[in-house]
């Protein structure tokens, strides 16, 4: 749990005081000690009041809470506390369970003795379990224990509990919503490909709830109808309805008919289907009232609707009339005042409300080209839905309904309409989606054709800092003509001279996005080079709009420098020239300067600074984001992504001086641990609150965050790190693989949430081009793939004697690839890139399965020695062809000598283990054990393999110290590749010194501190 332990106590007393004074009285130092953290006085304070009472049950609780403070927690206090846990649970046939208080206690106490969170869950259910069990008829102890089920995500328990209390006390109806809303969640938290059992089993869930919810509903008086009689109390019992009829609907079968009654669906309408009690309910005057106050109900309506109407039931023509009613004519609200505690209706007064979210014109178009289309398949699950075939031409009624809705949008956004706001940016953003769906389908797009339409939208709002931003889709589909003759009238723009104002400043930012997004696909590496300079021109004139901006505001010229900043990235991958990255960086290290808070150029700076090599000022930049909370989970990927590459990359094994990348994963998975306790936490809050419409929203964010691609992303980066940087990683000390098991287990594509957030950097590259993120990052962006194949490698080595899936083996096999046809070589290269693995990583992934080979090799089998060891021959190869080649950037050096080293061998008695010394002791010590046949010679072959391998790896270091040595030299040649800069007056000499000086320093500690740690290691 994520309660603090001040809270906790302070919890107990407030809620003790209220129904026993004295108790909390008596228990009042007890508290006091623990809330300061002083848990001698605790557990004195505790003695103290059991010679008054020794069955006191709270007090042994606190007791168990005062014996866990202490780190570490010796093995006395772990049995103290499981003893004292079990008597509470068997005294008096388990009466302590009967305190609430005591029950809370000792959930927080086992959480805090487990560090296995599900074990720890596992643990606390089963104690809720045994007190609902002993003391079923009392509210405040089920109550307790529902929240514990919530909590551990135990929705089963949590509903068997809600229909007790429901049961036990009638009159208190929220208990039956929480009956609801647990069966929903285990509906919705049941696997996607679910077999017939689980399906089942859904269907016996959703009739339960259906009694449930009927019988809430039943009429009280004979030939009374439902919507006479019972009404929704709430916008949160609507909600929780609305989403168990969309829940019928996608779980029973489509042929089933129900008859039940909810306000919102009359006893007249008599039985159907669950897709028509869904279309109903949503129809009903109910859902009106509700979505006209609650967005999110509107649009989930629009949604459903869409997905699950038709056009001859008419759905889709009622909502299409219903959205253009909101535009043409608003809403109609009505608002009280009270005065002296009564309302009055002389305070009543219409007020009309003209629906002008992008949401309604958006659903209005999709309405019309549904009808048009007869499906809406063009619209499941996005825009460019591949199950979509459009037809020849539009039906009659859908064509007449699009032109309706063209002309009601164009009369909005010319003002001809009498209650128009040409002002808004909605109206043309309408006209521009309904050209792309008509040319999507092929068919006629009118008079003015989307080219026509982007060039008046950008006349008309090309002074607005989302110009760019709101064409971008629309400029993905222009024809090479339209962007032809939409490029030259911008480019003609943006040459213009003079003095400038902010709204001119944005025009000219607009248009150059624009012409550089439609620019061809031919150009070459100095056509971008010209650009940039171009940029930076602009960049200049316009930075003096913002001298008298405080330095915590934003500069309206940072744009350009990210303009620049990406061209010289695009020059770079045209003519692999290091000296356009460099001056990537430089231009944007001189933004920084004057607008230090743009996280986007402090973002492409850091991934830049990691391509050359310079990880210390990265990490430096990284720490000035000041990621926190949820960032953890969207921007850490930044640090982590390949950060294995940088472990050594300050020489030192103190965090004090290392460049920080363990220290931010650490701070990560910290995070991760209080992230997920305090999302459990929000769970149980909101079904306290009765908010039960945020329910599912927590809950999918708890969801999402325990499901994290990032999570366990974090976790092997800094198990790798701690590999490189010697830290001791031995099974015998309580090290274990259970967090590389969990990581494979977890890679089903169905369960991982990717939540990395990619779009931080806005893509202003071409849109042929790859985008930035792809061009700055450390080679191909990781994903599942290349989780799955590095948790492999390490599981291999770290768990040598477990059983290896065959069918891997031979999938990744490499010694039966060589000597095989050429398809099949093909084959596995292809397969590899699907798993977005470094050339690098690709070798270690190989000698994982090589080494494993060699562990069971025969003593007269030279073979599989043969072939591990022309592992290290092939790295060292590769190192002297990255040093040698200019260009390799100084990252790939790094990263082929860190995957080298983090497979080689250490001396043991410096107690550093990388992964080969590890799995040599863990494959020579059970050879040991087990007496196996000449254990005595493998040993000693294994032994010879080993010291082989560290001579082989001693060479890749000497070549990476003597690498870092040429590198510290090159900073004259670092300034020489940016002398073309110094036209602008801004990049002096000393700025340009200072800035080389730093980054060759930091390029120069990468390589040096790694060589100097393989030396280390590798020392006799």
């Amino acid at each position: 749990m994520a309660m603090p332990l001040s809270h906790l106590v302070n919890g107990v007393l407030y809620r003790k005081k209220s129904v026993a004074p004295a108790e909390a009285r008596a228990l009042q130092p007890i508290c006091a000690a623990l809330e300061v953290h002083n848990w001698k006085t605790a557990q004195l304070a505790v003695a103290k009041q059991l010679k008054k009472l020794p069955h006191h049950y709270l007090a042994h609780a606190l007791n168990c809470l005062a014996l866990s403070g202490p780190r570490p927690m010796s093995d006395s206090a772990r049995k103290e506390i499981q003893s004292t846990i079990e008597y509470i649970k068997t005294h008096t046939n388990g009466a302590g369970l009967g305190d609430p208080e005591t029950l809370l206690v000792l959930a927080c106490t086992i959480a805090a003795v487990n560090d296995d969170k599900d074990a720890a869950h596992e643990e606390v259910d089963a104690l809720m379990s045994l007190a609902v069990e002993r003391h079923p008829n009392k509210e405040d102890v089920n109550i307790e224990a529902f929240q514990a089920f919530v909590r551990s995500g135990n929705y089963k328990s949590a509903q068997q509990t809600s229909i007790r209390l429901h049961k036990n006390n009638p009159n208190q109806t929220h208990y039956l919503w929480w009956s609801v809303a647990a069966i929903l969640l285990r509906v919705r938290s049941s696997p996607t490909t679910a077999g017939a059992d689980v399906d089942k089993t859904n269907e016996v869930l959703l009739t339960l709830a259906e009694r449930q919810l009927a019988t809430h509903f039943k009429p009280t008086s004979e030939g009374a109808t439902s919507d006479q009689d019972q009404k929704y109390e709430s916008d949160h019992e609507f909600y929780l309805v609305t989403r168990f009829l969309e829940l019928c609907a996608v779980h029973w079968p489509s042929d089933s008919t129900s008859a039940s009654v909810f306000p919102s669906i009359p006893r007249s309408t008599g039985e159907l289907t669950p897709t028509a009690r869904l279309l109903r309910h949503l129809a009903s005057p109910e859902a009106d009232s509700y979505c006209a106050t609650g967005l999110g109900l509107k649009i989930w309506r629009r949604e459903v609707e869409l997905k699950h109407g038709s056009r001859a039931s008419g759905e889709w023509k009622a909502g299409w009339e219903r959205m253009k009613k909101g535009i043409e004519e608003g809403s109609v609200l009505f608002r009280r005042k009270q005065i002296l505690g009564r309302t009055s209706s002389h305070f009543d007064w219409p007020r009309f409300h003209r629906d002008t979210n992008w949401h309604t014109l958006l659903y209005l178009i999709r309405s019309a080209f549904a009808m048009a289309d007869d499906s809406s398949l063009a619209f499941a699950g996005s825009s460019d839905s591949s199950d979509f075939t459009p037809r020849s031409s539009p039906t009659a009624e859908g064509q007449q309904l699009v032109a309706e809705t063209r002309k009601l949008l164009e009369q909005f956004s010319e003002g001809l309409h009498a209650s128009s706001a040409p002002h808004e940016r909605g109206y043309l953003l309408g006209l521009l989606e309904i050209a792309r769906e008509n040319r999507r389908r092929e068919w006629d797009e009118g008079s003015e054709r989307l080219g026509k339409l982007v060039t008046r939208y950008f006349e008309r709002f090309e002074g607005k800092m989302c110009c760019f931003d709101d064409l971008r889709a629309y400029l993905e589909v222009l024809d090479e003509e339209e962007s032809r003759q939409a490029r030259e009238k911008l480019e003609e723009r943006g040459n213009s001279a003079g003095d400038l104002t902010e709204k001119q400043a944005y025009s000219l930012i607009n248009a150059a996005k624009i012409a550089r997004f439609l620019a061809p696909s031919s150009t070459s590496a100095e056509a971008q080079v010209i650009l940039a300079h171009s940029y930076l021109t602009r960049y200049f004139q316009v930075l003096p709009l913002g001298f008298h901006l405080d330095s915590t505001d934003l500069q309206p010229a940072d744009d350009f420098a990210l303009l620049a900043a990406q061209a010289f990235v695009s020059a770079y991958h045209l003519d692999r020239d290091r000296s356009r990255l460099e001056s990537a960086l430089l231009v944007l290290d001189y933004a920084l300067q004057r607008s230090r808070h743009k996280y986007q150029i402090r973002l492409l700076a850091i991934n830049i600074q990691r391509q050359l090599g310079a990880s210390s000022i990265a990490m430096d930049l990284n720490r000035s984001l000041g990621i926190k909370s949820i960032q953890f989970d969207t921007l850490i990927h930044v640090a982590a992504t390949r950060g294995s590459t940088f472990a050594n990359a300050a020489g030192a094994t103190t965090s004090a001086n290392d460049a920080g990348i363990l220290d931010e994963l650490r701070k990560a998975n910290k995070w991760y641990g209080a992230g997920l306790d305090e999302a459990a936490d929000m769970v149980v809050r909101v079904f306290m609150l009765h908010n039960f419409s945020k329910i599912e929203d927590f809950f999918e964010f708890q969801t999402r965050l325990s499901n994290s691609y990032t999570r366990d992303l974090v976790i092997i980066e800094s198990l790798r790190i701690q590999l490189l940087r010697g830290a001791v990683i031995n099974p015998s000390l309580g090290f274990t693989t259970d967090p590389l098991k969990a990581i494979l287990q977890s890679c089903d594509a169905d369960r991982y949430s990717d939540n990395r957030d990619f779009d931080t950097i806005p893509n202003l590259q071409r849109k042929d081009e790859a985008s930035i993120w792809d061009q700055t990052g450390l080679g191909p962006r990781p994903g599942r793939e290349w989780l799955t194949a590095i948790a492999q490698a390490y599981q291999r080595f770290l768990d040598p004697l477990a059983v290896v899936d065959g069918e891997d083996e031979q999938a990744f096999d490499s010694t039966e690839v060589s000597g095989s046809a050429p398809d099949i070589g093909q084959f596995v290269a292809d397969h590899y890139r699907f798993l977005q693995l470094l050339p690098s990583e690709k070798a270690m992934v190989d000698f994982s399965r090589l080494a494993g080979k060699v562990f069971v090799a025969a003593l007269d089998d030279p073979k599989p020695e043969q072939l591990a060891h022309s592992f290290f021959s092939d790295q060292l190869a590769s190192l002297t062809s990255a040093i040698e080649d200019s260009a390799r950037l100084p990252w790939e050096v790094l990263s082929i000598a860190a995957n080298a080293f983090e497979l080689a061998l250490t001396d043991r008695t410096a107690q550093a283990y990388c992964l080969l010394d590890l799995a040599l002791g863990i494959v020579t010590e059970h050879l040991t054990s087990t007496k196996a046949t000449d254990h005595a010679k493998h040993v000693k072959r294994l032994r010879n393999f080993r010291t082989k391998s560290r001579e082989a790896t001693q060479k890749i270091g000497k070549e990476v110290t003597n690498w870092a040595k040429k590198v510290g030299k090159e900073r004259n040649k670092v300034i020489g590749n940016v002398v073309t800069l110094k036209q602008f007056e801004k990049f002096d000499d000393d700025t340009v010194l200072d800035w080389a000086h730093a980054l060759v320093e930091s390029r120069k500690n990468s390589a040096e501190t790694l060589g100097a740690a393989i030396h280390r290691r590798c020392i006799k």
